[in-house]
């Protein structure tokens, strides 16, 4: 304890003490002197007796007086410096910043509790600094009970001294409705006070009310929404190099938000921020690397930038990465990898994550093949609504895949990732409503969905949608739309709608006729292993229908159809063993391709076998 701040206590306490000392002993002798008087007094004349009574005195008055003049000048002085001196326990204005500075020795060696006893001291004194961070300690609790209204009002009393740090912390209090009503105006008003000071002191802090005051305006939050201004303020905070600000930056240049777009732009401030370790901006700049945006495609550099943000932990490069491993791309291809990757971000609720970790397992690809894992992961990303893993899961009800067959749970799950757009969920819808399964059948409605996925590229929808035009179900029948959609998808590969554009070409349906266009679709398609595509090539070189006639590549086609258990294709062998068209004859196989054939009910095959003499009923 400090005696210092109670000396003029000990002061007057050993005055007054001095006083009754010299009143009990002035009395004691008094006394004496009164006594011994009255005993002399015939022999002593009055004014004897007077002097006698108070000449002991004289003393004792001068100490009184000069008891008095002190006490009096102690009084003249504790008027004048009453600041000084009429509280000691109120520190000076110098005391503030000591005290402040003691608070910040305390919080660094850990002892909160003193540190926030210094803090307030120096805050009541009207340190803003010290107001700032007593207003941290009530609002994360930290040295004193947490309190968020205190904690606003000490931001308040040092923001309205401008203190940038605290404009910008009264500015997220009305932002998030800590400690007082959410007001999103009042948070802007503070953001932009301390975003506008600009001064050696606000630098720190300055990036960050920048882009608090970009987010405000680019969501629109308590103020009108503003791209344009929201790309003023994210490039002044990005300027002083804050990473998240330079993301946002980027972003808006991808995107053309609020400026023209510029992907090369983008890049640049993707790159600034993702070498200051924002995860975030090196999975985006690993996007621009992986599909040549704004910079030269290089999936190696992709795949770097992947591998930094997901070691951060960013759920979207981890799969990314995974990706990667899968398809291998700008690394080597390594399907185990690839699971290890899935699995980290499906472990984090990432949904896309999640339903490719269940691919893996439906597929056994990099992992032991269990179906039953593969739906439950098909599930949980359900939850978050992922279409993709919502057809998924629908195609393993309507296949009884690892679950229970279950066709309208599966034309359910079809629905909700059609109504999301989701192309594949959208035929499959379709074809339910095609054929009436899991629902009434409806052609109309079957149309409806083809439509909507074919006219987003599906090749399946789109020759189905063709077929529809073909034979006119669900729709007025109109061969030349028909080979419009059908030609989209063969054009994308489908061997599929490749055989039927090429069957349109043979026999002029549609299109005008033309037999080598026909055997070029028909070969793109029977390359791929389509068994209709095969026989119909097959019959091209038979007959020789737009290429020369060839039947020993007419057998080869014939023969990859048929094993395939296309009947046509089947009869078609056998009469070729038969007959030794193309092939020397082989009654014995002739009879096993006829006896193929006419169990499917091939009526050419069973008449054949009747003639041979060995057909039997249903069972040849």
């Amino acid at each position: 304890m400090d005696c210092s701040k109670f000396i003029w206590s000990y002061f007057f306490f050993f005055i007054v003490f001095l006083l009754v000392l010299f009143f009990l002993i002035d009395f004691y002798f008094s006394k004496k002197s009164v006594k011994k008087i009255f005993i002399d007094e015939n022999s002593c004349p009055e004014i004897v007796i007077k002097k006698k009574r108070w000449a002991g005195r004289n003393w004792w008055m001068i100490m009184l007086i000069a008891s008095v003049c002190s006490l009096m000048a102690f009084g003249i002085v504790k008027l004048f410096n009453g600041k000084e001196y009429a509280n000691e326990s109120k520190p000076t204005e110098l005391d503030s910043y000591r005290l402040f500075d003691l608070g910040e020795q305390y919080l660094n060696k850990g002892d909160v509790e003193r540190a926030a006893s210094c803090f307030r001291k120096s805050a009541e004194l009207g340190n803003v600094e010290a107001q700032r961070n007593l207003g941290d300690c009530y609002f994360w609790g930290e040295g004193i009970k947490e309190d968020k209204q205190k904690a606003v009002k000490w931001y308040r009393l040092a923001a309205e001294q401008g203190n940038a740090e605290a404009q910008r912390l009264l500015g997220d209090c009305y932002y998030f409705g800590e400690g007082i009503m959410e007001d999103k105006r009042e948070a802007v008003k503070w953001y932009r006070l301390a975003a506008e000071q600009g001064n050696a002191e606000a630098q720190k802090d300055l990036a960050d009310c920048y882009k608090s005051l970009g987010y405000c305006y680019y969501f629109g939050e308590g103020i009108m929404e503003d791209k344009r201004e929201a790309v003023k303020w994210y490039r002044l905070a990005a300027e002083q190099g804050d990473a998240e600000a330079q993301r946002n930056l980027g972003d808006c240049y991808y995107f053309g938000t609020g400026i023209m777009e510029d992907k090369r732009e983008a890049v640049k401030w993707y790159r600034l921020a993702a070498e200051q370790g924002d995860a975030e901006a090196q999975r985006n700049l690993g996007d621009c690397y992986y599909f040549g945006t704004g910079i030269m495609e290089d999936k190696q550099k992709a795949v770097k930038w992947f591998r930094l943000a997901a070691e951060q932990g960013n759920a979207e490069a981890r799969w990314k990465l995974g990706a990667c491993y899968s398809l291998g791309e700008g690394i080597m291809k390594d399907r185990q990898e690839a699971v290890k990757w899935y699995r980290l971000a499906a472990e984090q609720g990432n949904a896309e994550a999640q339903w490719r970790l269940g691919a893996c397992y439906s597929l056994g690809t990099g992992i032991r093949e269990d179906k039953r894992e593969a739906v439950k992961w098909y599930r949980l990303a359900t939850r978050w609504g992922n279409a993709e893993a919502q057809w998924r899961l629908g195609d393993c009800y309507y296949s009884g895949t690892g679950i229970r067959e279950d066709k309208q749970e599966a034309v359910k799950w079809y629905r909700l990732a059609a109504e999301q757009g989701n192309a594949e969920a959208q035929w499959r819808l379709g074809f339910c409503y095609y054929v009436g399964t899991g629902i009434r059948e409806d052609k109309q409605e079957a149309v409806k969905w083809y439509r909507l996925a074919a006219e987003q590229g599906n090749a399946e929808a789109q020759w189905r949608l063709g077929f529809c035009y073909y034979v006119g179900t669900g729709i007025r029948e109109d061969k030349q739309e028909a080979v419009k959609w059908y030609r989209l998808a063969a054009e994308q590969g489908n061997a599929e709608a490749q055989w039927r554009l090429g069957f349109c070409y043979y026999v002029g349906t549609g299109i005008r006729g033309d037999k080598q266009e026909a055997v070029k679709w028909y070969r793109l398609s029977a390359q791929q292993g389509d068994a209709e595509a095969q026989w119909f090539l097959g019959d091209c070189y038979f007959f020789g229908d737009g290429v020369e006639k060839n039947k020993r590549e007419a057998v080869n086609w014939y023969f990859l159809s048929a094993e395939k258990g296309n009947a046509e294709a089947q009869r078609r062998l056998g009469a070729c063993y038969y007959f030794g068209h193309g092939i020397p004859i082989n009654r014995q196989e002739a009879i096993r391709w006829y006896r193929l054939a006419a169990k499917q009910g091939n009526t050419v095959a069973i008449t054949m076998l009747k003639k041979l003499g060995i057909y039997k009923g249903k069972e040849p």
